[in-house]
């Protein structure tokens, strides 16, 4: 073999070696933003996405809502059945969210048992309806049940509408909620 052959297939080798490097950087930043379990995006997934659909709410004045839920049930799940029906409890949830909510709609896998929806263009009434439709979906189709929480309005920041739709999750889950399960929180 002469050194042009070498040359040759040196080249060839850096070429596919390139090509593999950036075939498994692509890979890589999609399983960032993913989470492994449910195939949704992940809370860095959903921050990325989050923050562009609130700027172009601010600057079309369109009023969005955030859906921000976690679960009442999985603590006990794990405890009494085992991590694995924990683990399909989950799963179930997030396949029941990609049922309910519109094909525009963004769902996401904030943490452990919490779930985000993000809804572009909407009212409080119709991010309401859509939240009651997700509680009575999950109570009926899982083993479970969730809380929500709904932000409305055109945020000012995405730091802000998470605080929100935070405080409205914290305040459904207190036993003596208006809507059982369900509270919004309005900018």
């Amino acid at each position: 073999m002469d050194s042009g052959d070498t040359m040759k297939i040196m080249g060839t080798f850096y070429k596919e070696l390139a090509r593999i490097n950036v075939a498994l950087a692509k890979q890589m930043e999609i399983e960032s933003r993913t989470d492994f379990l449910t195939g949704l995006y992940n809370r860095r997934g959903f921050e990325d996405i989050f923050r562009r659909l609130a700027e172009a709410s601010r600057r079309n004045n369109n009023p969005m809502a955030l859906l921000y839920m976690d679960s009442d049930t999985l603590k006990q799940i794990n405890d009494t059945k085992g991590h694995d029906a924990g683990d399909r409890f989950i799963i179930d949830i997030s396949r029941v969210l990609g049922d309910v909510v519109r094909g525009s709609d963004f769902v996401s896998r904030w943490g452990a048992d919490e779930f985000a929806v993000i809804v572009d263009h909407t009212t409080q009434e119709k991010a309401l309806a859509l939240a009651r439709r997700i509680h009575r979906a999950i109570s009926d189709r899982t083993e479970g049940t969730m809380s929500i929480g709904v932000y409305c309005g055109v945020p000012q920041s995405t730091e802000e509408a998470v605080k929100k739709a935070d405080e409205a999750l914290y305040r459904a889950k207190n036993p003596a909620a208006e809507l059982r399960g369900i509270k919004t929180q309005n900018p």
